[in-house]
C-alpha cells in the first residue's frame, strides 16, 4: 500500500515534531513511513480513518476508537471515530461496558501499552483479570491503547482490539506512532456531523450554539444567524452548560475546546 491509495498527503513533518520519540530511521520501512504520512496528511476524517484502518489491518484489528475522555466524569467524552465490528459492538454494549478494565487503566497509565503487558503485570484486580480472560475466550486475544494525558483526569486515547498477539516491541512501536498521527490529525479535521456519538452529550443545536459563543456571538446574534428566537438561542446555550456541569459560558466553551468538540 502506498500514499497514492489515499489521494492526498501533507508533509510528514507538519505532525510529528510534537511527538519527540519519533525517529525516521531503520526502525520503520518505507512502506510504514508512507502509511504514517497518509494518516497524518489526510484531508478528511473519512480518509484519515480509512488510512488508519488499513495501517492496523495487519494486526487483525476488530475494533478501534479514538477520542478524549474525563476518567472521573465519563459523561465528558468525545469520540472522533469509533470503528467497531458488529460482534464487538454487541459484546461490549450488551454487558461488558461496565466491566471494561480499560476504564481504570486509563486513570493510571502513563505510556502506550498492550493488553498482554497489563495481563502479565501484577497491577490488575481479580475482576479485571477475569474481564481479560472473557475477552480472550471470545477471540480477541490482544489489544493496544495509546493514552495521552491532557490536564487532570482528561485523557486522549486511541484503543484497538485485536485477534492476534502483538509484538510488545515492534508492533507496539508502530502502533504508537500510527495512533498518535491518527489522533492528532482527525482531532483537527473531524466535523460535527461526523462525530459517531453526541460529543460531550450535546445535541447538534447545543453544540452549534456553543461554537458560536466561542466566536463571541451574543444570544441575539446567534438567533439571527440560526433564524430562531433570542429565547430559543439562550435556551440552547443554557442546556449545553447544564449538560457539561459548568456555571458559565466561558467554562462551557473552554471545556468543549479542550475536548475537541468545537474548534476556534
Amino acid at each position: 500500500m502506498g500514499v497514492s491509495d489515499f489521494g492526498y498527503y501533507a508533509a510528514f513533518s507538519d505532525i510529528l515534531p510534537s511527538f519527540p520519540t519519533f525517529r525516521n530511521d531503520e526502525n520503520f520501512s518505507n512502506e510504514d513511513l508512507e502509511i504514517l504520512q497518509a494518516i497524518s496528511g489526510a484531508r478528511s476524517a473519512e480518509h484519515c480513518t480509512k488510512a488508519f484502518a488499513l495501517a492496523t489491518r495487519r494486526f487483525a484489528t476488530d475494533a478501534f476508537a479514538c477520542g478524549e475522555v474525563d476518567v472521573k466524569n465519563r459523561d465528558r467524552v468525545v469520540f472522533f471515530a469509533m470503528e467497531w465490528s458488529d460482534v464487538w459492538r454487541k459484546f461490549y454494549l450488551d454487558g461488558f461496558l461496565h466491566r471494561d478494565p480499560m476504564l481504570r487503566l486509563l486513570e493510571v497509565a502513563e505510556e502506550p501499552f498492550t493488553y498482554d503487558e497489563w495481563k502479565d503485570s501484577k497491577r490488575l484486580t481479580a475482576e479485571e483479570r477475569d474481564a481479560f480472560i472473557l475477552i480472550g475466550k471470545h477471540g480477541w486475544v490482544d489489544g493496544f491503547v495509546l493514552p495521552i494525558r491532557r490536564k487532570g483526569p482528561h485523557v486522549a486515547l486511541v484503543s484497538l482490539v485485536c485477534k492476534r498477539k502483538l509484538d510488545p516491541i515492534a508492533d507496539k512501536a508502530f502502533l504508537t506512532h500510527a495512533s498518535f498521527c491518527y489522533l492528532e490529525r482527525i482531532r483537527g479535521i473531524v466535523t460535527p456531523s461526523e462525530f459517531p456519538a453526541p460529543p460531550l452529550g450535546l445535541a447538534p443545536r447545543e453544540l452549534e450554539c456553543l461554537s458560536l459563543v466561542s466566536h463571541g456571538l451574543s444570544d441575539r446574534k446567534i438567533a439571527e444567524k440560526l433564524g430562531v428566537s433570542v429565547d430559543t438561542a439562550h435556551e440552547h446555550v443554557q442546556r449545553a452548560m447544564k449538560r457539561l456541569g459548568v456555571a458559565s459560558r466561558s467554562e462551557a466553551v473552554a471545556l468543549a475546546i479542550s475536548f475537541g468538540a468545537i474548534r476556534v
